[in-house]
């Protein structure tokens, strides 16, 4: 379905310091040009999809970059004001889950050579993230999974510098009303089963959150948004 292509896509124009939420597992690390960021900040509420994220951002080959600055942490995207108090992750804990044992990761330095902020014990944020601190902020199906997607798309604008970017690839309501009518009828099961409800309009969405499209195009019958958007003007 070209969603790779759509993550390279989006990802690749990432510059400076960069945030992306909701990271899950990672899959966006083999698509960031390294060697135009200064410091990634990778950030989910789930520890062990994190785990895996830094498993394969410390497992990925060495590029220009390689001695960036990346760090992972424990953060809600609808939290990013007000950060709750969860604990940091064990590396114990994580491989009596299954994950195989040496989790840890060198906070120096990876088992590939390359120096980064990751660990095998993900610290939680303790305070919020200041406001205009990042050049670009990034998340790729994650709005679905939000209870308050406006909020979050905020506090992404909330945190991102007055003259950076917030790129966004997400699914959700789609063109054509009979495709409509398929996901408005599977919906309320889908999100039961998988807690993702993606029959939500996106782009009403990031223009109540006031957020600026800069540019968005729409694919799969328009199920699928690529939007490059701008905080709001001060």
């Amino acid at each position: 379905m070209g969603i790779k292509l759509l993550r390279r896509w989006l990802v690749r124009s990432a510059e400076g310091d960069v945030l992306e939420v909701s990271a899950g597992t990672g899959r966006n690390l083999p698509y960031y040009k390294y060697d135009q960021l200064k410091s990634l900040t990778l950030t989910d509420s789930s520890k062990y999809m994190l785990w895996h994220a830094s498993q394969k951002y410390r497992d990925r080959p060495a590029t220009k970059g390689s001695s960036l600055p990346v760090s992972f942490f424990l953060s809600d995207a609808e939290k990013l004001a007000s950060p709750q108090a969860a604990a940091a992750v064990p590396t114990s804990d994580l491989e009596a889950k299954g994950r195989p044992s040496g989790a840890d990761i060198d906070a120096k330095e990876s088992a590939s050579g390359q120096h980064s902020h990751v660990s095998g014990v993900f610290p939680t944020r303790t305070h919020a993230y200041g406001e205009n601190c990042f050049d670009t902020v990034v998340d790729t199906f994650g709005l679905c999974s939000h209870g308050n997607p406006v909020h979050v798309l905020k506090e992404m604008a909330r945190v991102c510098k007055p003259d950076g970017r917030i790129l966004l690839l997400e699914h959700g309501k789609a063109n054509p009303e009979w495709l409509n009518r398929i996901l408005n009828e599977g919906a309320h099961k889908h999100l039961m089963k998988w807690g993702c409800e993606w029959n939500r309009d996106i782009e009403s969405i990031v223009k109540e959150a006031g957020l600026e499209i800069e540019s968005m195009s729409r694919w799969h019958f328009g199920t699928t948004y690529l939007i490059v958007a701008r905080p709001p003007p001060l």
